[in-house]
C-alpha cells in the first residue's frame, strides 16, 4: 500500500492500492469526505462470497450496525449484496466505534453515507461522508488504516479481482 499525501491541510493522505482503489479523503470541521475509485470489475460484493466470512473473523461487530437502504434489510443481509464502497462505510464507521470507545469515551455513534452516480463519475466511484470531523482525526486515521487493510483483504479473496 502506498500513501501519497495532498498538499492541503484538509486533506488526510490518499490511499492507492494498485489493481483495487482509491481513497482521497478531505477532513472538515465536523464531517469527512471520501472518493473512492475502484480498479476492478467487481464493485459489488454478491461475486464475491468470502466478504461474509472475511468480516465475521476479523470484524463481526459491523453486522449489528445500523442500516438504511432502500429494502430495509439489516446490515448482516445486506451486506452480502451491496456495493463495495457501501460495504467501506460500515467497515469504517465501526472501526470509528472501537477507537472511540477504546481512547476512552463512554459511547460513540458515528453515521455515514455512500452514494454514486455512474452517469456522471467514472464507473466504481463512489462518494462517502462520515460525520467525523477534525476533533476526531487521531481515532479517524486509525479506521481508515484498518478498514483499508481489511478492505484488501476481502477484495483480495475475490475470485473475480486478477492481479
Amino acid at each position: 500500500m502506498s500513501l501519497t499525501p495532498l498538499k492541503s491541510r484538509n486533506y488526510l493522505p490518499v490511499y492507492f492500492i494498485p489493481n483495487y482503489f482509491s481513497l482521497s479523503v478531505k477532513n472538515c470541521k465536523r464531517n469527512t469526505f471520501i472518493t473512492m475509485r475502484l480498479f476492478t470489475e467487481s464493485i459489488n460484493t454478491k461475486k464475491n462470497p468470502k466478504t461474509y466470512s472475511v468480516l465475521e473473523q476479523q470484524l463481526p461487530s459491523v453486522f449489528s450496525s445500523k442500516c438504511f437502504n432502500e429494502q430495509n434489510l439489516p446490515f448482516n443481509e445486506e451486506v452480502k449484496n451491496t456495493e463495495i464502497g457501501h460495504l467501506f462505510e460500515h467497515i469504517l464507521l465501526e472501526y470509528l466505534c472501537y477507537y472511540k470507545l477504546l481512547s476512552g469515551s463512554d459511547e460513540a455513534i458515528f453515521n455515514g453515507n455512500t452514494n454514486w452516480n455512474w452517469e456522471r463519475d467514472e464507473f466504481g466511484t463512489f462518494h462517502i461522508s462520515i460525520d467525523s470531523g477534525k476533533d476526531n482525526n487521531q481515532i479517524f486515521s486509525q479506521a481508515i488504516e484498518k478498514s483499508v487493510s481489511l478492505l484488501l483483504e476481502i477484495l483480495q479473496k475475490d475470485p473475480s479481482v486478477i492481479n
